[in-house]
């Protein structure tokens, strides 16, 4: 995903209100699953990754961010083991 917004305070406002730059926000992800089961044993393996990179151009000029750029980074890793369907 890749959105250009305005931030006005508070609240993030549609790109051309008031003149200003946009902040530009960019998300990337990743989500695998991967599911084994047979007549005893059954796993699931589950992995989700995002990295968002934030341009905060706009927030700089209005003193809301004292950052020009940030970054986000989340790793998410699960499992699940079945024996005999209990």
């Amino acid at each position: 995903m890749n959105a250009n917004v305005i931030t006005g305070g508070n609240q993030a406002l549609p790109v051309g209100t008031f003149g200003w730059p946009t902040d530009v926000i960019t998300d990337t992800g990743l989500d695998l699953q991967y599911q084994w089961i047979s007549d005893v044993h059954a796993v699931t393996l589950r992995a989700n990754y995002i990295y968002e990179r934030q341009g905060l151009y706009s927030s700089v000029l209005q003193g809301i961010s004292a950052n020009n750029t940030d970054y986000l980074h989340s790793l998410k890793l699960s499992g699940e083991y079945v024996f005999q369907n209990t």
